[in-house]
């Protein structure tokens, strides 16, 4: 991190923006494009899963974003919601997906969701936080923003002698991860033909 600033709670008034810079940076996500080929599609399917993921980050776990500028997100679940499902955290909303994804979409994304969730609850020991999602807007990209969105979290994780459990579709990220004490636990490919993916796994720094 290069005199980067600090990491601050996402306010109510900022979901839009968080889901819209989220959308930028996943949208050559090679899970998201396995999901929604259509680029146009992409662009407008994934701020709207995001408000949802961020929103739910705010109410139940934590949501952060960088000070003064809407650089990059993080999006945490604490250890008693460390396990929601992907249908769990949309809610109400998850009958809309029926309306925003096509038939391909919904069943690419449901095999997805469905194998990570399995390797979650499989190998994440019973209390962890989950880093849902983990998002920095591409022209801030490679300049400390995800370390910092890190940093509030892992050091209280480490406090409170917790591990935290992700995972990634693009292998770059595997390194970033590590630098931070992640390590792989699982590496695969999504069944019926999906990307690539990492399972990692941190444990607290005492």
């Amino acid at each position: 991190m290069t005199g980067q600033t600090p990491a601050v709670l996402l306010a109510a008034h900022q979901v839009k923006a968080a889901a819209e810079v989220l959308g930028r940076a996943f949208l050559d996500d090679p899970l998201a494009v396995w999901i929604v080929p259509n680029e146009a599609r992409r662009a407008r399917v994934l701020p709207w899963f995001f408000r949802i993921a961020v929103r739910y980050g705010q109410r139940h776990g934590q949501a952060h974003t960088m000070s003064g500028s809407m650089q990059g997100v993080a999006v945490w679940h604490p250890p008693e919601r460390a396990l929601a499902s992907t249908v769990g955290t949309l809610g109400a909303e998850a009958a809309t997906l029926l309306f925003r994804l096509r038939l391909g979409e919904l069943r690419r994304a449901l095999t997805a969701t469905g194998h990570l969730e399995r390797l979650h609850k499989r190998d994440a020991p019973p209390r962890h936080w989950y880093l849902a999602v983990l998002g920095v807007d591409p022209p801030y990209q490679g300049q400390g923003v995800g370390s910092a969105l890190l940093e509030p979290i892992l050091s209280r994780m480490d406090g409170e002698g917790l591990p935290c459990y992700t995972e990634t579709a693009r292998e770059r990220n595997v390194s970033f991860y590590r630098k931070h004490g992640f390590q792989v636990i699982e590496e695969g490919n999504l069944p019926k033909g999906g990307p690539r993916y990492w399972t990692l796994l941190r444990e607290p720094r005492r």
